[in-house]
């Protein structure tokens, strides 16, 4: 655990609540929120689950007091998810913060129950995917609805990474529309928009780096490896492309659990020459840059960063139909849309781009126009700061729950 040394009661004191600290989305999102709020008026901690990376953790700066609770896990666990709400309860109450902002399920869940419970003036959660879908049992998802409304009774606000997210939440009850607000999560989009202007020539290079003939096309796709993510169907899809095409690589940027069992799914499908696993990587820019087309298979998010990536840098887009995708893509315009598993339309979809790069590097330039700086992270975090200032103004306005004369929000 590490401290900020200056002094709490002078501040708004802020926790983040998130299960598991991974090098994924909803994580980077997490990061820059809690990183960018002005130390001068806020005092911020961060609490992560067991099963966090904690090298990914010892990234945060400084500024940032992060703490782990161990018995946080992901899967549900009577035992532990008891000892972290009493735990998360014991230290919101010794605390006493102003403002508790969670993220994911369990955290979600558990954070602001606790919250509550401690009596935090002010609850966030942040919506960075469903937590209720058609891939899991009926009695399940009306069990995690059920849960989700009662959690939305002590919610003051949900901010949403976006509107497919906001209306399937409002649309099942879960709190009031009021209760909503849409902030795209933000990111570093510099990067890939100098991405698009690389030259051919080193593009080229980069591709003989990962030994791949200059005259093929890459199919790129990037996520993290976990059966919900998808990649047993691009599978399926590329070994039925490559008897038509043989020309093509497809490159999978991400790591996770799952990559053992794909590598052995690799090798059925004798596909050893044609996939390329690269693992996590930080020049994800660069890489989409050499990319002919990006493609995603997940079968439930809440807003695809790879998406806005991909649009950004100006690739053609072929992804499974879930939240998110139709505020990126635009069937026929910058991208396909097919129906989640359906192996025979993104085989379709992939070899028709693949065999038709000038119709898709237009696509990709249709692409370049729907993302602007809504998806950056300074707005993101300046949006997200303007909803903390109102909150507090209109809930912390008695200097007696401050325990001073005035309040220093960091409102300008």
């Amino acid at each position: 655990m590490v401290e900020n040394s200056s002094k709490p009661e002078m501040k708004i004191r802020v926790l983040h609540i998130i299960t598991r600290f991974i090098r994924g989305g909803a994580d980077e999102n997490t990061r820059y929120t809690a990183e960018a709020l002005d130390p001068k008026y806020y005092w911020v901690n961060l609490l992560a689950g067991g099963e966090s990376d904690f090298s990914y953790l010892d990234e945060i700066g400084k500024e940032v007091s992060v703490l782990v609770i161990p018995e946080l896990k992901r899967n549900i666990d009577p035992v532990n998810d008891l000892i972290a709400f009493l735990k998360i309860f014991k230290l919101i109450k010794s605390r006493k913060y102003h403002l508790v902002h969670t993220h994911t399920a369990k955290g979600g869940f558990i954070g602001r129950m606790a919250a509550a419970l401690a009596g935090t003036p002010i609850i966030v959660h942040t919506l960075h995917g469903v937590t209720f879908h058609d891939f899991m049992s009926p009695l399940r998802k009306h069990l995690y609805i059920l849960l989700e409304r009662l959690a939305a009774l002590v919610t003051d606000l949900f901010i949403t990474v976006g509107d497919d997210l906001k209306t399937r939440y409002i649309s099942r009850n879960i709190g009031s529309s009021e209760k909503y607000v849409t902030i795209r999560s933000g990111i570093d989009l510099k990067e890939f928009w100098e991405a698009r202007e690389l030259p051919n020539d080193f593009i080229a290079v980069e591709k003989e780096k990962l030994g791949i003939p200059h005259s093929d096309v890459v199919v790129g796709t990037i996520s993290r490896l976990e059966p919900r993510k998808g990649h047993i169907y691009l599978l399926r899809a590329a070994s039925r492309i490559v008897s038509k095409f043989p020309n093509i690589k497809f490159v999978i940027i991400g790591d996770g659990y799952y990559k053992t069992f794909l590598e052995e799914e690799v090798k059925n499908l004798n596909l050893t020459e044609h996939i390329i696993f690269l693992g996590h990587r930080k020049d994800v820019p660069k890489l989409i840059a050499l990319m002919d087309i990006v493609t995603f298979t997940s079968l439930w998010e809440g807003l695809p960063r790879a998406l806005v990536q991909a649009a950004a840098v100006g690739k053609p887009i072929v992804t499974f139909d879930i939240e998110g995708a139709r505020e990126v893509v635009e069937e026929g315009v910058n991208g396909f849309i097919v129906p989640p598993q359906n192996i025979d339309l993104l085989t379709e979809k992939l070899l028709f781009l693949a065999t038709n790069l000038p119709i898709a590097q237009t696509m990709g330039l249709q692409g370049r126009k729907r993302v602007n700086n809504c998806w950056d992270v300074e707005t993101m975090v300046q949006r997200t700061s303007e909803v903390y200032e109102e909150l507090i103004s209109r809930k912390l306005s008695s200097s007696k729950l401050l325990g001073r004369n005035e309040i220093h929000t960091g409102c300008r």
